[in-house]
């Protein structure tokens, strides 16, 4: 047995020559990082190690069991080479949306999977795609309202849980780029190494993950630092993966807890102290995860913090939610013990409590201040105001 078929058991020997004399061409050329071994190493010695009673096995970083599909796939990109060697399933990679043909022409779009389809991010997202034509599976936890709206958009859906591996691996088959994000719920770090595993097996070529800009090593919320760990379970994957991390979502107006007070009282009451952000909504959000899905590469490897354009205290939210109702809001400070039993008496989660308290303290810190322009940068558009934001969803307000 020659030492193509010890390191590529799963393709033809012609499939193996072929492969491994377009790598090593792609090595000599500077394409893939290679180590100087590599670089010498004879065309002509391919697969002849039994014969000349030695083993030739050339080397890049991570040798040849190390080498990534996708890595290989971009190289080809670059070298506009011809589709992989061997069977389409043996060995093909799900190629992003932008991936082009050795002739120069645009390639079917792979299809785009977007999890949390019915979600505040997932929703608009599958939006966007599937009215740009781009093929996109939603993976739902049930058939109702919202997952009729999505297919009637063109969506194809698929009914399953991140926590199930093998529904995951299904929903991910023939995917070219993902979109994976989680609620505020235990389970979290499971659902990233099962959704991880999956797309390695499914080839998939990018994946979006949401996280939060609290994600630390040593953020006390426990749903933070799972997201901070989810992070690294995507990093040690190997796969081609962007990370975005959004301050407080401008939704925060409109969640039950908040609107209610803001309705029938006319005040924002929150743990927050003089804390800073930059309010950024889910819509400018999806249409950031929509853009990086469908052009992958220029985002690999990166994370991205995500704010509205204006970073302002919680007084400030206050007046820009006035200027747009007519009517004077209020911010009022409140303690962490009156927060957490408002939380409880709404019904929450002991595990959604004890996250929105200690991000509490986060923001009083600074934790979630600042501002930059990456979405506009990203998609072209700046990202909405919290005026904007609170007149997009005036009839929540009330008159």
């Amino acid at each position: 047995m020659s030492w193509l078929s010890y390191w590529f058991p799963r393709f033809g020997e012609t499939a193996r020559r072929q492969l491994v004399t377009e790598i090593i061409a792609l090595m000599r050329e500077g394409v893939l990082a290679t180590s100087p071994e590599a670089r010498s190493f004879p065309l002509g010695e391919i697969g002849r190690g039994r014969e000349t009673g030695r083993v030739n096995r050339p080397t890049w970083e991570g040798g040849f069991d190390g080498i990534h599909q996708e890595t290989l796939i971009t190289a080809r990109a670059k070298k506009s080479q011809s589709p992989p060697y061997g069977r389409a399933d043996e060995m093909q990679h799900n190629t992003p949306v932008e991936a082009q043909s050795a002739e120069g022409a645009a390639r079917k779009p792979a299809k785009i999977l977007i999890t949390g389809a019915s979600g505040f991010t997932g929703g608009p997202a599958t939006e966007i795609l599937t009215k740009r034509g781009i093929p996109v599976r939603a993976l739902v936890h049930k058939e109702d309202q919202r997952s009729e709206r999505l297919a009637a958009l063109g969506a194809e859906i698929a009914v399953g849980d991140l926590l199930d591996i093998d529904a995951v691996r299904r929903a991910l088959d023939g995917i070219g780029a993902a979109y994976f994000v989680y609620p505020i719920h235990p389970g979290l770090i499971d659902a990233t190494a099962y959704f991880a595993q999956a797309a390695k097996e499914a080839c998939v070529g990018a994946i979006v993950n949401m996280s939060q800009i609290s994600a630390r090593r040593e953020a006390k919320s426990h749903a933070a630092r799972d997201h901070w760990i989810a992070e690294r379970v995507f990093d040690w994957s190997g796969l081609p993966v962007t990370n975005l991390r959004p301050t407080f979502f401008a939704e925060w107006l409109l969640y039950p807890w908040n609107l209610a007070s803001i309705v029938e009282r006319g005040v924002i009451a929150l743990p927050l102290g003089d804390g800073r952000h930059a309010p950024i909504a889910a819509l400018d959000q999806a249409r950031m995860v929509a853009a990086i899905l469908t052009d992958p590469a220029p985002h690999k490897g990166k994370i991205y913090p995500l704010y509205g354009p204006v970073e302002m205290s919680q007084a400030g939210i206050a007046d820009a939610v006035s200027e747009v109702l007519g009517r004077k809001i209020v911010y009022q400070p409140i303690g962490l013990d009156e927060f957490r039993g408002r939380l409880e008496k709404a019904g929450l989660g002991e595990f959604f409590v004890q996250h929105l308290c200690a991000v509490a303290l986060d923001y009083q810190h600074g934790v979630f201040a600042g501002t930059d322009g990456v979405i506009e940068k990203v998609t072209g558009r700046s990202p909405m105001t919290v005026q904007e934001f609170v007149r997009s969803h005036r009839s929540a307000f009330g008159p």
